[in-house]
């Protein structure tokens, strides 16, 4: 969860704002335990939809399942 990435998310956000975008984290380092709740934070105050990776739990280097929502997406 770097400054970089955070702003290249804000830029995307910025640009395709009469959209519903989701998110759907590839790497665990957002869910380390140390940043999750800042990383749903993000996403809640961006306006961004949480997706679950689906992958198998197979240790240490899968994205965990986070079952949180973070925009309620009512059309």
């Amino acid at each position: 969860m770097s400054k970089e990435n955070i702003n290249r998310l804000r830029f995307i956000r910025e640009q395709f704002d009469q959209y519903d975008l989701a998110l759907e984290f590839r790497n665990r380092t957002w869910f380390e335990e140390s940043i999750r709740g800042s990383t749903l934070k993000f996403m809640q105050e961006e306006g961004w939809i949480h997706s679950i990776c689906d992958e198998p739990q197979a240790g240490e280097g899968s994205v965990p399942t986070v079952p949180v929502v973070t925009n309620k997406v009512i059309h």
